[in-house]
């Protein structure tokens, strides 16, 4: 997917070795054998913070914004958690599913490609507006896994 000013971090190339070197970085922070960046830090030179972290592994993407934002990668909280996207980048989202051609497959990273047999089918506009309703609800309650 392209990237889009309200979201903070895009994995590209859309490669399953590119997510796959990110997910491994997310097991690290879940099982606390990588450090917790703290901040975004610079992407030239990569120095500390969260670009470090990204660059050393060898992923490529982008984070958006200011490298001097503070980072916060914690886990769920022991109450009920339920994530909400802000309402830009869920409009942002939709805006690029509506404007879409009338039929194409919904817009996914190409690793769920492994997870069904064959080539993505084309979707109607309609089909992918219900799919990321769908998506955003699974989303939000089961913790992202």
């Amino acid at each position: 997917m392209a990237p889009r000013d309200h979201h903070n971090v895009y994995i590209n190339p859309d490669t399953d070795n590119n997510w796959h070197l990110w997910g491994q970085l997310v097991v690290g922070w879940i099982t606390n054998t990588v450090p917790r960046p703290t901040v975004v830090g610079s992407r030239n030179p990569p120095t500390s913070g969260l670009w470090k972290e990204i660059l050393d592994r060898g992923i490529q993407g982008n984070i958006v914004g200011n490298p001097n934002r503070v980072v916060r990668i914690q886990p769920y909280p022991p109450d009920l958690f339920i994530p909400l996207p802000l309402r830009p980048m869920y409009d942002i989202d939709l805006a690029e599913i509506q404007r879409a051609p009338a039929s194409r497959p919904y817009p996914l990273p190409s690793f769920y490609d492994r997870i069904y047999n064959g080539p993505r089918r084309n979707l109607s506009q309609a089909d992918r507006e219900y799919i990321m309703a769908c998506r955003i609800g699974e989303y939000v309650v089961n913790e992202c896994m």
